[in-house]
């Protein structure tokens, strides 16, 4: 049976833990109406997880850690997903599923064709934490600012290897780097829903981005991120 399992920002390597946040102790006490004796895990969001019982249910629940243990579920290539921001809920399904998939980092851009400005970082972090709960991941990616197409190419530099996705371009080979680096690290960028502009394309060339293509069909940005996500964390070293 697969325990119900949350992130938390809690010490595991207490031997009981005091667990007051409100989210959590709402499902634990409502949702799934845990009882003393009843397991779980918890996870701190670094790396490491604990199985746990209910101890007590006051107004924070105590519950012992039975054992502790690395979550050792991340990509070998710690890729970082620069995505133009998307319309509606676009971009909130972009960072739910690319966390799913292994990304490290997403990096919101506002290129010259975007045509939503704002994100709710706080709502984006809230759905990446749910993801890693959902799929069994240790480490909660971060959700960078929104930046510029400028500012992320700078941002970029510390990559291994950049790839921009243009249709007309040569078959996406994530596994491919022109300096590679301990542990690989690739950076993806996705347009927003008109395609980069030429002037950003050419930004990109001249920072040395490696054009690609995810296949003869034209995908939408939110396919297309998702695609790209789960095609560079799936590379293994």
């Amino acid at each position: 049976m697969r325990l119900h399992r949350f992130i938390l920002d809690l010490d595991l390597s207490t031997d009981q833990l005091g667990i007051s946040d409100r989210e959590a102790t709402n499902q634990i006490r409502n949702v799934f109406r845990m009882e003393a004796g009843d397991p779980f895990v918890v996870c701190d969001g670094k790396g490491m997880e604990a199985t746990v019982q209910v101890i007590s249910d006051d107004k924070t629940i105590v519950a012992k850690v039975v054992d502790r243990r690395s979550v050792d579920t991340e990509s070998a290539t710690k890729v970082t997903l620069y995505c133009a921001v998307l319309k509606r809920e676009n971009f909130e399904l972009v960072v739910q599923k690319a966390v799913e998939c292994g990304v490290a980092a997403i990096v919101p851009v506002i290129s010259s064709r975007t045509v939503k400005l704002g994100v709710k970082l706080d709502r984006l972090q809230k759905i990446a934490t749910e993801a890693c709960e959902q799929s069994g991941r240790g480490i909660v990616p971060e959700i960078v600012e929104p930046m510029s197409l400028r500012l992320a190419i700078v941002h970029a530099k510390s990559n291994a290897t950049n790839f921009l996705f243009e249709p007309g371009s040569p078959a996406f080979q994530p596994s491919q780097t022109s300096q590679p680096l301990q542990p690989s690290s690739t950076g993806l960028f996705i347009g927003p829903e008109g395609g980069w502009d030429p002037a950003e394309l050419d930004l990109m060339r001249a920072a040395s981005f490696t054009a690609a293509n995810l296949g003869p069909r034209i995908l939408r940005a939110e396919t297309a991120a998702i695609v790209a996500t789960f095609l560079a964390t799936s590379v293994t070293q």
